[in-house]
């Protein structure tokens, strides 16, 4: 035990020949074995740990029963010892690990109670924050009752609630879910909590983590009205659509006006791409919607993962309000293109940022078809027009070229610059397609001219853009085509003011 190969080597030594100067208490060893060595002869016994040194120095504890007694007429003490180093090692970690505990319950950041018989015996300073106490005495002895409402949101009483978790807790020894607590004021809030039974000191104990969600079911609350804003939206465009096709067929039964029923049917086709970008966008945001929930449901959800959705979704509800303006728009252009009339209502816009809303649009599309736009507009263009016509124009131009010049090719590019010259804006638009054939480009802006029937072309696309251009805007439209080649298309238009 002490290193001692022979007994020659330690007889004659006394004990504090086997001992450090102090004790772990600070006590000098030889004061505090004397004391021993009297009480022993005063008890006949005493039984006490001991801090030993080995021969080679090193420290090691002991258990020590030492007793008095008498032997050939001689007093002397009996001394039995016992090793205690792992013991001591142990209850030392233990210590260290109890020390640990308290600390990472009193400093964490999530609020944190432990309750035994449903009534709080200890919690955290980030609890006393969240509850609005100042003090642990002031909630010693509260139950889960006091500080929930009598009823939950979903109708069910609290208590009831409570004792059926209390039931599933000691089934699985765990339960997580969403709860409403109310704070010393009587403030309601919403919480994430996870109970667990932990044993501490002897006792069953009820390890409660509460964490502050109000935010989190805001924006919830904030998401279902955005997607019954979204369902009412998209409830009035196919009721729109479905009107539109009604009108066709009423000008179907007149002979005279047979062609305005492709019309109707053309304009159809260009609404359906606002609307296809909505639907697009719906989808992706309650896919956005459902793997931030199974996140969540994990416990694997981060504050990046939250903001990231918070970034994503706000895109996408941009992206629909914009789509859903457009098609509000469109609709408008098609009563006037098949009345042709001009009526339209006017106002102050600036031309650059206009147009990047409408390729904003768009985007959906033009990264469908992996087709790159280079615009270029000077800042100042600041106009009073009918920007729902030019927005027409540069949707069916944007179209027929993914319909009809690039159809998938890699590389695509469309560019745009629109330049001022006196009165006259100039909007020159190119692509980088397969063009247009000399047998054909004659006849592109004749109504229901189209070289993809059978996929469903119309023929109405850059019509009505000739429509728009030579009538409502008063300009000039010109396209210049090679196969091969790609198209340009060069038009004038005026406004009615630049500001």
């Amino acid at each position: 035990m002490i290193g001692a190969t022979s007994k020659e080597q330690v007889i004659g030594l006394t004990p504090y020949d086997f001992s450090p100067e102090f004790q772990h208490d600070g006590v000098s060893s030889r004061d505090k074995g004397s004391a021993l060595v009297a009480q022993c002869e005063k008890e006949g016994t005493v039984s006490f740990e001991w801090l030993h040194r080995k021969m080679n120095g090193f420290p090691f504890w002991c258990e020590i029963i030492m007793t008095s007694m008498v032997a050939n007429g001689e007093e002397m003490r009996f001394v039995s010892w016992r090793d205690i180093s792992e013991k001591k090692a142990m209850a030392q970690q233990i210590a260290e690990q109890k020390n640990t505990f308290e600390t990472l319950f009193n400093e964490s950041l999530d609020s944190l109670s432990l309750l035994v018989n449903y009534q709080l015996v200890d919690c955290n300073k980030a609890f006393l924050e969240l509850f609005g106490y100042k003090s642990k005495v002031q909630v010693y002895g509260l139950t889960p009752l006091d500080i929930s409402p009598e009823y939950q949101p979903n109708g069910l009483s609290s208590i009831e609630v409570i004792t059926a978790n209390a039931e599933q807790i000691s089934d699985e020894g765990m339960k997580r879910q969403e709860w409403q607590y109310k704070k010393a004021d009587g403030t309601l809030f919403w919480a994430e909590i996870i109970v667990t039974e932990i044993m501490l000191n002897g006792e069953m104990v009820a390890y409660v983590i509460s964490r502050d969600i109000s935010e989190k079911k805001a924006l919830e609350d904030e998401i279902h009205a955005r997607n019954e804003e979204l369902k009412l939206s998209n409830e009035n465009l196919s009721e729109t659509i479905a009107n539109l096709k009604l009108a066709q067929n009423k000008l179907i039964a007149v002979e005279k006006m047979a062609s305005l029923g492709q019309l109707v049917a053309g304009v159809a086709h260009e609404i359906n791409t606002p609307v296809g970008i909505t639907l697009t966008s719906v989808t992706q945001f309650m896919e956005e919607n459902q793997a931030l929930r199974k996140k969540y449901q994990q416990g694997a959800l981060t504050p990046d993962d939250f903001e990231e959705f918070l970034d994503i979704s706000g895109e996408i509800a941009e992206i629909m309000k914009t789509n859903i303006d457009r098609t509000a728009q469109l609709v408008r252009s098609f009563k006037q293109v098949a009345v042709d009339q001009t009526i339209e209502e006017e106002r102050q816009i600036n031309l650059k940022h206009y147009i990047e809303e409408v390729l904003f649009s768009l985007a959906t599309v033009l990264r469908r078809a992996n087709v790159t736009v280079e615009f270029t507009c000077e800042d100042d263009h600041n106009v009073t027009m009918n920007p729902g016509l030019l927005a027409q124009v540069l949707t069916n131009l944007v179209i027929n070229s993914i319909n009809h010049g690039f159809q998938g090719a890699g590389g695509s590019t469309i560019t745009l610059v629109v330049s001022k010259e006196n009165d006259i804006f100039t909007l020159c638009y190119k692509d980088n397609g397969k063009g247009i054939s000399p047998e054909n480009l004659p006849k592109i802006f004749d109504p229901f001219f189209t070289t993809t029937r059978g996929s469903g072309g119309t023929g109405l696309g850059l019509n009505i853009i000739y429509n728009i251009i030579t009538t409502a805007l008063g300009g000039t439209v010109n396209c210049v085509s090679q196969p091969n080649q790609g198209v340009t298309f060069t038009i004038t238009f005026r406004v009615s003011a630049s500001v």
